[in-house]
């Protein structure tokens, strides 16, 4: 009994602290002076903005708060990741929509944390104090930024694609496993680039779902086997209908509504389903090209203020679950030139999986060297020394790889023997 009251306290203390966390983040964000310069904003990320508050019925504009959704008849976002995707470019800085419901606090240390799609959101006010200048700034500006509106609608519309994709798995029990949903996407990105629009890729979709499915019957197939042939059969379909023009593109079926940014694609800049990568970019470019000098100036502004580099060849979301460790920080302080997107690490809606977003003008960024010795003097292991080596070595005579090998396996025993998983060793 009395060990039941004491949890019933602890957990009427913890209510107690989150309220008051929660109260004072929104306090905080919603202080006399605290709104932004929308003429400054990125034009990707006044897009989204301008988006979610049509999809809101002008509800962020008049200060209302609006959960965001990836289901229904009218979704915000066709799937999960695409749903993750907009409100983390929203909420990164300097943060246009920030949550004011749907936080929680951390299991290790009462941190204030929120859950993405539990939270209702509120749009941050333009500096003139008013979130209805906001969303004008956003619907007046043009495209001053072509490459990044073009990335965002590619992102958006390789998103629509894999909700098709998911809808027509489902009629027949199918479905992906990581690596073939990882494949997938990257098959349709690389496709709706160029050559085909969502339209045509849905055709190729089609196509190759039916043969997946006609396959999970044969004798020796099952449905997982036969899901794995999805994205082979749609690169083999896709690249056979590279420049025929008759390649038919299908329409847009009711259980698969479009979302909120290609549906405002479709409306400031007649991007629809039926229109190929390449027309996407001459339609952005063609409202690039009606924006004022000034306001074009204003955007290379905005991007020297935030240090941006000049290029971005290397992309990514670095994940850890429950805490953000010292590993994880070494792993992210060997990226050569390292943008961070966000200040702080995200979490998901329970709070266990976080990440940080990141860009480098390096493909090849990653120094492994520097990784690798840091690790070793985190962990308090010493190299291999030459006796150890060269002793190694003797039982591989006649290998040209001898040296490195042994190096290689010594190190890993030594990793194992500090508390290393052998398949991280």
């Amino acid at each position: 009994m009395k060990k039941r009251q004491k949890g019933k306290e602890e957990q009427a203390k913890r209510a107690a602290v989150l309220e008051e966390k929660a109260a004072a983040y929104v306090a905080k964000m919603e202080d006399a002076g605290k709104g932004i310069n929308f003429d400054r904003v990125q034009a990707d990320r006044l897009l989204i903005v301008e988006a979610l508050n049509d999809w809101s019925a002008g509800t962020l504009a008049g200060g209302g708060n609006v959960r965001f959704t990836h289901s229904g008849a009218d979704p915000t976002c066709a799937t999960v990741a695409e749903l993750r995707e907009i409100l983390g470019r929203a909420h990164q800085n300097p943060v246009l929509l920030y949550p004011v419901t749907g936080f929680l606090l951390s299991t290790d240390a009462d941190d204030l944390r929120y859950q993405q799609f539990e939270a209702t959101y509120r749009l941050m006010p333009h500096s003139d104090g008013s979130r209805a200048s906001a969303i004008k700034v956003a619907e007046a500006k043009h495209v001053s930024d072509t490459e990044a509106c073009y990335r965002l609608w590619l992102f958006c519309a390789t998103e629509d694609c894999v909700a098709y994709l998911e809808h027509q798995m489902d009629a027949y029990g199918l479905n992906l496993m990581e690596q073939e949903d990882t494949d997938v996407r990257r098959l349709i990105s690389g496709f709706l680039q160029e050559q085909f629009s969502l339209g045509q890729v849905w055709n190729a979709i089609w196509r190759s779902v039916r043969h997946a499915a006609a396959l999970s019957k044969r004798q020796y197939f099952n449905n997982a086997k036969a899901a794995k042939t999805i994205p082979k059969h749609i690169d083999k379909v896709l690249t056979q209908a590279l420049g025929d023009p008759s390649f038919h593109a299908y329409g847009r079926p009711v259980a698969t509504p479009m979302g909120a940014v290609l549906m405002l694609f479709r409306k400031r800049f007649g991007i629809g389903d039926a229109m190929t990568g390449l027309r996407v970019r001459e339609a952005l470019a063609a409202d690039a090209n009606l924006a004022p000098a000034q306001e074009e100036d204003s955007d290379a502004d905005y991007a020297q203020a935030d240090e941006a580099p000049e290029r971005v060849l290397l992309q990514g979301t670095f994940y850890f679950y429950k805490q953000y460790t010292e590993f994880d920080r070494i792993a992210l302080s060997c990226i050569d030139d390292l943008r961070l997107e966000q200040e702080a690490p995200q979490w998901d809606d329970a709070g266990q999986l976080g990440y940080v977003k990141f860009t480098a003008p390096n493909l090849y960024g990653f120094n492994g060297r520097a990784f690798f010795q840091a690790v070793r003097e985190l962990l308090g292991i010493d190299p291999p020394n030459e006796d150890e080596v060269a002793q190694r070595v003797i039982c591989a005579q006649g290998d040209q790889w001898a040296r490195a090998t042994a190096y290689r396996a010594l190190t890993c025993e030594a990793l194992i023997d500090a508390g290393v998983g052998a398949d991280a060793a």
